[in-house]
């Protein structure tokens, strides 16, 4: 069997073969959360030699990620907003850019002392989650089309209370009104599918083909929403950073009040609409505040 330190070396060869940049991270996830190997324990017993079902277990690793599967797939779990959340093949991974739909979520929660907020299209729950954990005194309802077996386990291990339902955008609760809906719709046209990063492919493709303009589902989204919020109540919708133009029109049918706000990298990535006038709020002076305060 291999050293540890022959372990490492090898690893960090072939990641750094199949995968482009710092792959630093990369092996620490290979070894402390698959391996459950600590880094301290390689570098201060280097020639401790793994066992066989280690030493499987890397090649199994290895293999997969020179597949180009997700690392998330792999180990079972992703971070999100702090969090830890269990994922497999029948959810989309959370990703560090839906972090500032939470964010703006929040500080919108916060700003207009809103009781509700409904997670469309929720996946493993982590917008749901996150938010309830950050809001315990806010109602939070999820939904999604899939199943909600791993939302519901999530929400358990993490010991929040969101109400779960399955069901298509918003005939989950049909009869529910809410003060903010938040949703990471599909937005990807399929033209543009398969040129998306390998390990995406290894995803649901019904959690990012939006169809041929990657509208669809938004389209059928924005006019829904109006009879499940409150009156004062407030619409927010990651996109992809081309589409805002067109999304801001859309929403103009239905809602007197839109904007578009840009994520931590300067893109415009979320629609906020609501019959109130959100626009005379600085929003990302905000939300830039609020992660200073994180920091």
């Amino acid at each position: 069997m291999m050293t540890y330190n022959e372990a490492y070396t090898y690893a960090a060869k072939i990641l750094s073969i199949v995968l482009s940049g710092d792959i630093k991270d990369e092996l620490k996830i290979c070894f402390e959360e698959y391996l459950k190997i600590p880094t301290w324990r390689v570098t201060t017993y280097p020639d401790h030699r793994l066992s066989r079902d280690e030493a499987s277990k890397l090649l199994d690793y290895l293999a997969r990620r020179a597949r180009r599967e997700p690392w998330q797939y792999i180990v079972g779990k992703s971070y999100f907003m702090g969090l830890e959340f269990q994922v497999d093949k029948t959810v989309f991974i959370p990703r560090p850019e839906t972090e500032d739909l939470v964010t703006y979520t929040y500080i919108m929660v916060r700003k207009f002392n809103f009781k509700s907020i409904w997670d469309v299209g929720t996946g493993c729950g982590a917008i749901a989650i996150a938010l309830k954990r950050m809001l315990p005194d806010v109602a939070v309802y999820a939904s999604d089309i899939i199943s909600l077996r791993l939302a519901r386990r999530n929400a358990s291990n993490i010991g929040v209370k969101v109400h779960f339902k399955r069901g298509n955008l918003l005939d989950a609760f049909a009869e529910l009104k809410v003060d903010t809906i938040a949703s990471n719709p599909p937005y990807i046209p399929s033209t543009r599918y398969w040129d998306l990063p390998p390990e995406v492919l290894y995803e649901p493709r019904t959690s990012y083909d939006g169809g041929t303009d990657g509208l669809e589902v938004i389209k059928q989204l924005i006019p829904q929403t109006v009879s499940h919020l409150t009156p004062h109540g407030v619409l927010l919708i990651e996109l992809d950073s081309t589409q805002s133009d067109r999304v801001l029109e859309l929403a103009h049918q239905y809602y007197p009040h839109a904007c578009i706000l840009k994520d931590t990298f300067g893109k415009p990535r979320f629609l906020v609409t609501s019959k109130r006038d959100i626009t005379l709020y600085p929003w990302e002076t905000l939300r830039d505040r609020f992660m200073v305060g994180l920091s």
